[in-house]
C-alpha cells in the first residue's frame, strides 16, 4: 500500500536528518560520511524505471529548484572545454583544493547554510546531470555520476565492480594534484563533492518548504 503523504513527509524528515548529521560527521573530518551522504541524496531525488524518489513520491520533484553551489566563472570555463574535443583541463568544480596551515586537501565549495543564499537556483535536471567537475584526460563528472558510482559500486549502498573513470579520480589521483600539510583532508575530490551536493540538496529542500 502507497504511503500517505504524512508519512512520506516524515520520511523526508528522516533523510534530512540523516543528512544534517552526516554532514556534521564530515564537517569534523569523518571523510567516509561522504558515503551515507550520498545514499541520502539517491533516496530523495534520483528515479528509475523500477523505483522512485522520494521527493518525486510525494509530488513536488518537478517544482523543486536546486542551489547551483558551483560558480558561474567555473560552470563557464567547464562547458567552454567540454564543447572542446582537444581541450584537458583539471578543475574540481563541486569541490575547492586547499593548502593552508592547517588543512590539506579538498574541501566543498560551500561548507555553510548561509553560503548557499546568493547561489541561482535551476531546475532539478539543470542540476543533476551536467558536468560540473574536470580531470585530465577528459573526465567529466556530474552531481549524478559522482552520487550513483559512490552509492552503487563505492559502499554507499552496495560494493561492485567501480567505473573506470571514478576509479581514476578516487585511487588513481586523476586530478595529479598533490598535497601537503599537518592536518591532510580528502585526498579525492568526490568527497568535498558529495558534502557539495548534500549542502546543495538540503537547503533547495528546505528552501521549498519555507517558500512553496
Amino acid at each position: 500500500m502507497q504511503q500517505s503523504y504524512d508519512e512520506l513527509a516524515d520520511q523526508l524528515e528522516d533523510q534530512l536528518s540523516f543528512l544534517d548529521a552526516s554532514c556534521a560527521a564530515f564537517d569534523k573530518g569523518d571523510w567516509p560520511e561522504a558515503k551515507r551522504l550520498a545514499l541520502a541524496i539517491r533516496v530523495l531525488v534520483h528515479d528509475t524505471a523500477k523505483s522512485r524518489s522520494l521527493l518525486q513520491l510525494m509530488g513536488v520533484k518537478s517544482g523543486v529548484p536546486f542551489a547551483e553551489g558551483v560558480p558561474e566563472s567555473s560552470i563557464a570555463l567547464i562547458e567552454e572545454v567540454t564543447a572542446d574535443p582537444d581541450r584537458s583541463l583539471m578543475l574540481p568544480g563541486l569541490a575547492g583544493m586547499e593548502i593552508s596551515s592547517n588543512f590539506s586537501g579538498y574541501r566543498p565549495q560551500f561548507t555553510s547554510m548561509l553560503a548557499m543564499v546568493d547561489a541561482p537556483m535551476v531546475p532539478f535536471e539543470q542540476w543533476w546531470t551536467p558536468t560540473r567537475m574536470l580531470a585530465p584526460d577528459d573526465l567529466r563528472f556530474s552531481r549524478r555520476n559522482l552520487v550513483l558510482w559512490m552509492t552503487n559500486n563505492d559502499g554507499g549502498a552496495h560494493v561492485d565492480n567501480l567505473h573506470q573513470d571514478y576509479r581514476a579520480l578516487t585511487r588513481d589521483n586523476a586530478m595529479h594534484a598533490t598535497f601537503t600539510g599537518p592536518a591532510t583532508g580528502p585526498e579525492s575530490p568526490v568527497a568535498a563533492a558529495i558534502r557539495q551536493i548534500a549542502e546543495e540538496t538540503r537547503y533547495s529542500i528546505r528552501t521549498f518548504q519555507l517558500h512553496p
